[in-house]
């Protein structure tokens, strides 16, 4: 069998564009919209690791300690330097940041709901925007969402509406 790669290109502009990070992709969407809030519509963070800096330092966490293996540890001044350089909560400012939709799990130990929550009064207090900025806790499910029943679908079609009403609110 051959299988051919098949590059496609979708052309947009910042009004229609949506951005989504879960867990670690979550921690790179928080730099991005720190860094360059503009590039996007809408950013829907699931789950999202927010306060590398914070976390890192409790290693009484899961996984902390096999992540100092990654980004180092924040108990050596250099490690400490370089992951607060990057970490989203500790790199919020005042400007308009894009529409945002943040999902935290209640019994989430990876990336604890209090991480996503502390993030969110923050970008809220900091922001000069007026976008929409919405906090939304999955209750009884962990890192990896609820996958009971059709909880999945009502979460998809919660983010699906989300964006629909950042996207088209003013056609």
């Amino acid at each position: 069998r051959k299988y051919i790669n098949i590059l496609s290109l979708v052309f947009t502009d910042k009004d229609q564009l949506v951005g989504n990070g879960v867990s670690a992709g979550g921690l790179l969407m928080g730099v991005v919209i720190n860094e360059r809030p503009g590039l996007f519509n809408t950013v829907i963070l699931e789950r999202a690791y927010l306060d590398a800096l914070t976390t890192m330092m409790m290693d009484t966490l899961p996984l902390t300690v096999d992540h100092y293996k990654e980004v180092g540890n924040p108990n050596i001044k250099v490690h400490y330097d370089n992951i607060k350089s990057y970490s989203p909560y500790h790199n919020i400012k005042k400007q308009s940041y894009p529409n945002l939709l943040f999902i935290a799990s209640s019994n989430d130990f990876q990336t604890p709901t209090w991480q996503i929550a502390k993030y969110v009064a923050k970008v809220k207090s900091y922001n000069t925007g007026d976008n929409e900025i919405l906090f939304k806790t999955d209750f009884g499910s962990g890192h990896r969402r609820n996958v009971q029943s059709n909880q999945w679908m009502k979460e998809i079609a919660f983010k699906n509406a989300f964006i629909y009403s950042c996207l088209f609110e003013n056609e």
